[in-house]
């Protein structure tokens, strides 16, 4: 007799388990949704605030200054370069004088 009495339906755990699968899908789809409005609205008003055109003129501004810089650092690097040369000749020549005394 008790047999034939079924507490415990399969065809409800299956349904429960698919709606409990359902709901965090949507609760994904919803954060999903919520970033991407508020990763699009800050764009948006950085944008606003900061046009690439100025950007595009700021980059073209700080290029050249780099210019500018890179022939100054060579010419102060080469500069140095020598001037450590002739140090360490300098040095090997006192040696070599004392050496002899």
């Amino acid at each position: 007799m008790s047999a034939d009495i079924n507490l415990g339906s399969t065809e409800n755990k299956q349904s429960i388990k698919i709606e409990h699968a359902l709901l965090i899908i949507r609760i994904a789809a919803v954060v999903a949704a919520i970033f991407v409005l508020a990763s699009a609205s800050i764009v948006f008003i950085l944008n606003l605030t900061n046009p690439m055109s100025s950007i595009k003129n700021q980059q073209n501004q700080v290029l050249q200054n780099l210019n500018s810089y890179k022939n100054k650092s060579g010419n102060y690097n080469l500069l140095n370069e020598r001037l450590r040369d002739i140090s360490m000749i300098t040095l090997k020549k006192n040696r070599l004088y004392r050496a002899t005394q």
